[in-house]
């Protein structure tokens, strides 16, 4: 018997009784999936009841008779699940895929009520807070990125039953981004900085607004091989409109997205007109890190021997996050802003995998170490869902509950079958990857 195959099953016997018990059963983990299947597509019916008429005929969805039985009986199900913002007819081209917006409860707020595809999302084990998006559309960069000009951010009040234990300087600072800007050349996500170092971007805000333009500058960034990551920095400002240096009292025309963005040089005197047209407001500065992780394909998985670099990504990505700008006041934890393209597949997969790795002290976190199972949340805390709980055969495995409440907060969060998979199976690696360290 080799060294490597006594460690493995030294780390199998020591997995949890729940993850064993998933490794050893496809039938369990083939019904987890079916069962979740099932609830999403209840949750989507429910979020499209106005397009369901009195007969219950729907070209689009087709929805069961017992479904359209049970809205009937539990009318609140239509509003807990609606998505009536999102469709509406002065947001619905905001939205980068026609078929995916944000649950109205859930969705992120910004001033002017501006539209974002965006949804606050509660972790169910960890209770970490996380901001679940789209990849910004030009439409909407501005809006995505006036998110982290707000000096503190935090679910709105009908998110929180109990006061927020920071409500002050929990501004954000992290971006992890989970999909390539094109991938099989298709376009999958918008660039909204600049390429090159040194180099600066104007972004305007979305037609019709007086908001005034952003400039990004990338002041710096790095390869983390290991981790499959590119780590960006980036300073966000505001700009003022000026004339001769001076800042003018009438509100300027409104920009639209169909302005071309401008990139130019880093130097003060590069010519652009934006530079002579607009003043840097250095107090509205700040920095954000972006983190692009290079090796998950969309509608997939990463490749086998990618997995391994994926856990490094979220290790990493925790550990930049707490990394505080010299001489800020910041919260020393914030909130991240991740996605992928839709912002649900990909997006749910690495929350509910950061949930998991971070309670079972699997990557270094704040949070402590517990059973899981045994995890007392404050009742007032937890929003039961009107779809009733899991069935009892699943209530004692994580995975389930964690995919079910993130698509409780967000639709088509951990989208595939092969994405709940890769929950069990990258969990069961750092189990391993843990356990084989410590009997080395």
């Amino acid at each position: 018997m080799t060294p490597t195959t006594t460690n493995s099953r030294r780390a199998a016997a020591s997995l949890p009784p729940w993850l064993q018990h998933a490794v050893d059963s496809p039938a369990h983990i083939g019904s987890v999936i079916k069962t979740l299947s099932i609830r999403e597509n209840q949750r989507r019916i429910a979020s499209s009841q106005h397009l369901i008429d009195d007969n219950g005929a729907d070209h689009h969805l087709n929805p069961a008779r017992s479904m359209l039985a049970m809205l009937r009986k539990q009318p609140n199900l239509a509003s807990f699940y609606s998505v009536s913002v999102g469709i509406s007819p002065q947001n619905i081209d905001k939205n980068r895929y026609i078929d995916i917006e944000p649950y109205d409860r859930s969705r992120v707020l910004l001033e002017q009520d501006r539209y974002l595809n965006a949804s606050w999302v509660q972790e169910l084990y960890g209770n970490r807070w996380w901001i679940a998006s789209q990849a910004p559309i030009p439409e909407t960069s501005h809006a995505f990125l006036s998110l982290l000009l707000q000096p503190s951010t935090h679910p709105p009040p009908s998110l929180l039953p109990t006061p927020p234990q920071s409500p002050h300087g929990s501004q954000v600072r992290t971006i992890v981004q989970l999909t390539m800007n094109v991938e099989s050349g298709r376009r999958k996500a918008h660039a909204y900085f600049p390429e090159v170092v040194g180099q600066t971007m104007i972004i305007p805000p979305e037609e019709g607004s007086y908001l005034p333009p952003l400039k990004l500058t990338l002041l710096n960034q790095e390869v983390y091989e290991t981790a499959h990551c590119v780590r960006s920095t980036v300073s966000l400002s505001v700009l003022s409109r000026t004339s001769n240096g001076q800042a003018q009292a009438p509100k300027p025309p409104p920009f639209s997205p169909s302005q071309p963005r401008h990139s130019v040089g880093g130097s003060s005197d590069s010519g652009s007109d934006d530079d002579q047209y607009f003043a840097d407001d250095e107090t509205s500065r700040v920095t954000f890190t972006h983190l692009l992780y290079e090796s998950w394909p969309d509608h997939g998985i990463p490749k086998l021997e990618d997995q391994a670099s994926l856990l490094q990504f979220i290790r990493l990505a925790h550990e930049i996050n707490k990394e505080q700008p010299s001489g800020s006041p910041s919260h020393p934890d914030p909130p991240f802003v991740v996605g992928c393209s839709a912002g649900i597949g990909r997006t749910g997969s690495f929350i509910g995998l950061s949930s998991l790795l971070r309670t079972y002290g699997l990557i270094e976190s704040d949070v402590p170490t517990v059973d899981v199972l045994r995890q007392s949340l404050n009742p007032q805390d937890i929003v039961e869902s009107p779809l009733g709980p899991l069935p009892a055969s699943m209530s004692d495995d994580p995975v389930a509950r964690e995919i079910d409440s993130l698509r409780e907060q967000r639709p088509g969060m951990v989208q595939r079958n092969e994405q709940a998979l890769l929950v069990y199976d990258l969990l069961v690696s750092a189990f391993k990857g843990e356990l084989q360290a410590m009997t080395r």
